[in-house]
């Protein structure tokens, strides 16, 4: 049987359009058709099963998601994508607390996505801290002002910035002035925030992000066993905190309002945090 070539005009009547696949004038063979490398070919996909996967697509970033970590798929699995202040690395780059008290993770009702990781939940639990001792910070500002304006009306600019300078725990003459009170408490919350800070920081550290929220919870229940223990505590506070019956240590001199105060300024930040702690990893609900 003899060759009529037939072939070669099939060849000829081929649609590279129709097929998706562009002719490439630059490489051909011998017989004037074209080739193409087989690599070439991936990047041509038609309205078949050679369509990019749907798992490829970044549907997080494409519906506006980001900034603060968002779930992306990629490669057909489900991974938290991370900005650069909420590493998964066991490491992590920290935001200045400032910024971090200022910003979304800071909120009493964060929004965290469902199967955040642990480094999500740990930066809404520090975020929160920090604008919890910024608030007292302020509070004690304003309590200093409305101190200076009661105590000297006619006060000269010079006169406030003498005020200013002076320490901001000043023993009141009155040991039952409510404005001298409000100022110890909200200055012991502003150190117990403080101190609730650098023992997350120290938690983190020592054992991980992953568990560093079992840890630091059980540091802060520690936290307010010893506080339940002090003399200013009310006698129930440890059966209503810690459900549990704690030996309170003996007074060594007469509990003053200013001590009492003491106490509910650090009491109220301790117990705050460890709601905080709770609120993030409150287990999810199950789908049904």
């Amino acid at each position: 049987m003899g060759n009529d070539d037939t072939h070669d005009d099939d060849w000829e009547r081929f649609d590279d359009a129709h097929w998706g696949v562009a002719p490439d004038a630059n490489e051909s063979g011998a017989d004037g058709h074209a080739q193409r490398p087989a690599e070439e070919h991936s990047d041509h996909y038609g309205d078949g099963f050679l369509r990019p996967a749907l798992a490829d697509v970044d549907e997080a970033a494409a519906s506006g998601a980001g900034g603060a970590g968002h779930w992306v798929t990629q490669g057909g699995v489900l991974r938290w994508q991370a900005d650069e202040r909420d590493d998964d690395d066991d490491e992590g780059t920290e935001a200045p607390l400032r910024e971090e008290a200022l910003s979304a993770w800071a909120a009493d009702e964060v929004d965290l996505p469902l199967g955040a990781p642990a480094t999500a939940r740990l930066r809404a639990v520090r975020a929160w801290l920090a604008r919890r001792r910024l608030r007292e910070t302020e509070l004690i500002g304003a309590l200093l002002l409305e101190r200076r304006r009661l105590t000297s009306p006619t006060s000269t600019d010079d006169d406030a910035d003498d005020a200013d300078a002076r320490p901001t725990a000043e023993a009141p003459e009155n040991p039952h002035d409510p404005l001298a009170l409000a100022l110890v408490e909200a200055q012991a919350a502003a150190d117990e925030y403080e101190t609730l800070l650098g023992l997350l920081d120290e938690t983190r550290s020592h054992v991980g992000p992953q568990a560093a929220l079992v840890e630091y919870y059980l540091a802060l229940t520690d936290r307010l066993a010893t506080l339940a223990a002090q003399p200013a505590a009310p006698a129930s506070f440890a059966e209503t905190v810690l459900f549990a019956e704690i030996e309170r240590q003996p007074a060594s001199a007469k509990l003053t309002p200013a001590n009492h105060s003491e106490w509910e300024g650090r009491a109220s930040a301790a117990l705050a945090a460890r709601k905080r702690v709770e609120q993030v990893t409150t287990a999810e609900p199950e789908d049904d």
